[in-house]
């Protein structure tokens, strides 16, 4: 038994070191991949916007360099030594990409700018760096996926006049999630943001919100990748300013409103910040009467005709 196994493993001893030995260079190869995956920097961003990707190589002093941005799916270079180079990009990404670099003397930033950057350009982007120093020639790489994202589609948004005043707008606001199936939406009066109403409801990819607004105040809203909250003076998706003959009839619905002690309460809302309500109606804003007041009022008019009945009936005899 011991020596079949003994003629069995000499037997195959040199064969298993062939193939080991042919197997090295595939597991180096293996190896580096997984490697260069794992270092694989992955950017994100938000379809509509101007961004840059850099790509970083320390250098020796006075060295010389040359390198290529790459394509990689189109398996094309499409930038040398900062000069673009036609026939990889398409047209219209021609007229958006631009390529430079910036050397210190141990070290080089190469910057792909992409200027209104839309999904289309969800690729991956190579850095072939080569440079000479001493006599000799090394090679670096370096790869990046850029990630687009479509954000929330604009705001979309309908108004009308709530049960409870006419002074006052419900305005319900739909707006199509992101590609991330991320969103949120604002909007403004006067610059400030106005908390909505109950919670959002999602129907599907869909999101809805509902506010309580001033109708006499102007009102915009937008929708927005929640990263980038927005601002109400770039907030431009939908805007509504109030003809003339609203805000006079909203104004005497108003006055109506607080001339009869008319005080309406919304119901109260949860933002997740602070619980709003409104008010409608001011007290106080018209003339009353009170009790002592009407009392003497009655008892003059009563004196005046009990006297003129008096009067008269002098007249007759």
């Amino acid at each position: 038994m011991s020596l079949i196994g003994q003629n069995t493993y000499q037997g195959f001893e040199p064969a298993e070191k062939h193939q080991v030995f042919f197997l090295l260079p595939l597991l180096t190869v293996l190896m580096m991949y997984l490697c260069n995956a794992l270092a694989l920097e992955v950017y994100t961003f938000y379809e509509g916007r101007d961004v840059s990707l850099e790509f970083h190589q320390s250098l020796s002093i006075d060295s010389n360099f040359e390198y290529e941005v790459y394509l990689i799916d189109a398996s094309c270079f499409f930038c040398r030594n900062g000069t673009m180079v036609s026939g990889c990009l398409t047209p219209q990404q021609s007229k958006r990409f631009f390529v430079y670099s910036k050397r210190t003397p141990t070290y080089l930033t190469v910057t792909l700018s992409i200027d209104t950057i839309n999904f289309k350009d969800s690729q991956f982007y190579l850095l072939s760096l080569r440079e000479d120093r001493n006599g000799e020639s090394y090679f670096f790489t370096q790869d990046a996926y850029i990630e687009v994202l479509r954000p929330p589609s604009p705001a979309r948004c309908i108004m009308k006049r709530t049960e409870y005043s006419p002074a006052w707008n419900e305005v319900k606001c739909t707006s199509l999630l992101g590609s991330d199936g991320e969103g949120s939406l604002y909007c403004f009066q006067n610059a400030r943001k106005i908390p909505y109403k109950g919670t959002p409801v999602r129907l599907n990819d869909h999101v809805t919100w509902i506010f309580w607004m001033d109708a006499l105040q102007p009102i915009n809203c937008c929708s927005f990748e929640k990263t980038f909250p927005i601002r109400s003076e770039s907030c431009f998706q939908f805007v509504y300013h109030p003809p003339a003959h609203v805000t006079n009839e909203s104004e005497n619905a108003r006055n109506y409103s607080s001339c009869h002690s008319t005080t309406i309460t919304a119901d109260p809302e949860t933002t997740g910040e602070k619980t709003f309500s409104q008010t409608f109606g001011a007290e106080n804003s018209c003339a009353t009467t009170t009790p002592h007041q009407a009392f003497t009022k009655n008892t003059s008019i009563a004196l005046v005709l009990l006297f003129h009945l008096l009067f008269c009936d002098c007249l007759i005899m």
